[in-house]
């Protein structure tokens, strides 16, 4: 009776993770990274605290997003509240739009431990034209107008 238990187990594990799989592929491929097919570019601003370690602008159906993850540069035992500011400019160099997060936690970084990384999500209020650059920095949480 174990047995027969154990492999319907293991058939019920593998059909939950190839279901998994189809979700995450058919989502996957409802969204367009616009920085990835070359239609924007994204420069960032160096940080003497917070490294932003990669980002994209992903467009779905809904929405237009600029993501990515931010990492501590110093050493501390506590979180550190920061801010990221988008500035998205059209080929022309004209400012579209000038988004900036809420507050993003960026988690402690100590010696001996694993690297940590926090995620960052910012909306933009329209599609950028194609030759559209994305201009990302990071600042104190205090230092954002319109939070």
């Amino acid at each position: 009776m174990a047995r027969s238990h154990m492999r319907h187990l293991s058939h019920a594990i593998l059909s939950g993770a190839i279901l998994a799989v189809m979700v995450l592929l058919g989502c996957a491929t409802a969204r367009t990274d616009l920085s990835c097919e070359g239609l924007v570019s994204i420069e960032t601003v160096p940080s003497d605290k917070v490294d932003i370690l990669s980002a994209c602008v992903w467009q779905t159906e809904d929405e237009v997003v600029v993501y990515g993850t931010l990492r501590r540069r110093v050493y501390t035992t506590h979180p550190m509240a920061v801010h990221v500011h988008a500035v998205v400019q059209d080929p022309d160099g004209t400012v579209v739009e000038e988004p900036c997060t809420p507050n993003v936690y960026v988690p402690q970084r100590r010696h001996g431990r694993q690297t940590r990384w926090q995620r960052f999500r910012v909306p933009l209020a329209v599609v950028p034209p194609q030759g559209s650059r994305v201009l990302l920095s990071t600042h104190n949480a205090s230092q954002c107008e319109n939070q």
